[in-house]
């Protein structure tokens, strides 16, 4: 066995090559050793090939599997490639091993490769996941992704977060993008995770990094707003910032809202505080012309002075005039026919014989000067001063009487019988 002779004329056996094979005597030639199995020189028979080896036909050994494959049978003809996810660093290996977390292999792969930034794996990876969004891995082969912190945000695949810009903010972690401040808030720096309340006066619209002044002719006077309110009219806000408005003062107005100033009255004009029209703004009422000073139409009256008891004139139906100071007695010189009565001289009672009806005028008691209504055209007398005995020029044929001794009352006696 494992020879042959295929010479009549040779007197031996020559052994079979290597690859060949020859189980039999008395051969002329000898056979091919199949796939798995190798077949040395003068082989009388085929050996298979080992656990990690493999053989192709007509081998003389058997062949180790190279890294990345493995065989874990024998009298086999080829190697087994590592699957995905394994790999075989070794020859002649019987398995392969899995690729630890971090790391990916690809099919047949003698080692295994790590992640790169911005990606992970488990173990027995065949290739690398991308971190999510709101995570990120800035370093390689690792096994997972950390989530951003407040305050930042990453697309996926991230290797770093990025910070919220300013005007937003990121109050959670894990995030892919940030929130703008809402309107009336503000967000100065970057990397927020909290928003700010504008003060009074002041305002913002969303996504604001920060507060806008109210402008002149308007204010807020609350904390927090997204716009400022427009003063009213009769009022004005010259400044910016303001938390409130201003009255437009005297003399001034204001019609329309938002306004920084007043508008003055017309020259001549005036309005009061707080004026909303030009409506407002008057023109003072002009002062009365002095009125002359009219004419009294009756003579004022004196003020009484005490009057004496006044001589009886035994006058019809006049009365007599109050006398405001003592009048001497008068002493008539213009009446052409009246002569003044001598001194009497103790004689009887005169009979009158020229009064047959008239009555003795008792004492007045002090009256007020009568107010005649009858000077339309009298000029007011001024304060009397004393005056001589005023001459009556009523009496034709009345001779006065010298003023006697006082007389409490004068009776006229009855004329006599002869």
């Amino acid at each position: 066995a494992g020879q042959y002779n295929d010479d009549t004329a040779q007197s031996s056996c020559t052994n079979c090559a290597s690859g060949q094979y020859q189980s039999s005597t008395g051969t002329t030639a000898c056979s091919a050793c199949p796939a798995g199995y190798y077949c040395p020189t003068g082989a009388p028979g085929i050996s298979y090939c080992a656990v990690g080896t493999y053989s192709a036909a007509s081998a003389s050994l058997c062949t180790s599997c190279s890294t990345g494959t493995y065989q874990d049978s024998t009298a086999e003809s080829s190697c087994i490639t590592c699957p995905a996810g394994q790999y075989q660093s070794s020859t002649g290996s019987t398995g392969c091993t899995a690729c630890p977390a971090g790391y990916y292999c690809v099919a047949g792969s003698s080692t295994y490769t790590g992640c790169a930034v911005g990606k992970y794996s488990a173990a027995s990876a065949s290739s690398c996941t991308s971190c999510a969004a709101g995570r990120y891995q800035g370093s390689t082969s690792q096994s997972s992704c950390t989530a951003c912190a407040v305050g930042t945000y990453s697309a996926a695949t991230a290797s770093a977060c990025t910070s919220c810009a300013a005007g937003r903010y990121q109050a959670s972690t894990g995030q892919s993008s940030c929130t703008s401040c809402p309107a009336g808030y503000y967000c100065p720096s970057t990397g927020l995770s909290v928003y700010s309340s504008c003060a009074v006066g002041k305002y913002t619209a969303a996504g604001a990094s920060s507060c806008t002044s109210c402008s002149v002719g308007y204010y807020q006077p609350s904390v927090s707003s997204s716009a400022c309110i427009a003063c009213s009219i009769g009022q004005y806000e010259s400044s910016t910032g303001s938390t409130g408005c201003d009255d437009c003062a005297a003399g001034t107005y204001q019609d329309s809202t938002g306004q920084s100033s007043c508008i003055t009255c017309p020259s001549g004009s005036d309005s009061p505080a707080g004026s909303d029209s030009i409506g407002d703004c008057e023109y003072p009422t002009p002062a009365p012309t002095p009125m002359p000073t009219p004419l009294p139409t009756s003579l004022p009256t004196p003020k009484p002075t005490p009057v004496p008891t006044p001589v009886p004139t035994y006058l019809p139906t006049l009365k007599p005039s109050p006398v405001p100071t003592p009048i001497p007695t008068p002493v008539p010189t213009y009446l052409p026919t009246l002569k003044p009565s001598p001194v009497p001289t103790p004689v009887p009672t005169p009979v009158p014989t020229y009064l047959p009806t008239l009555i003795p005028t008792p004492a007045p008691t002090p009256v007020p000067t009568p107010v005649p209504t009858y000077l339309p055209t009298l000029i007011p007398t001024p304060a009397p001063t004393p005056v001589p005995t005023p001459v009556p020029t009523y009496l034709p044929t009345l001779i006065p009487t010298p003023a006697p001794t006082p007389v409490p009352t004068l009776i006229p006696t009855p004329v006599p019988t002869s």
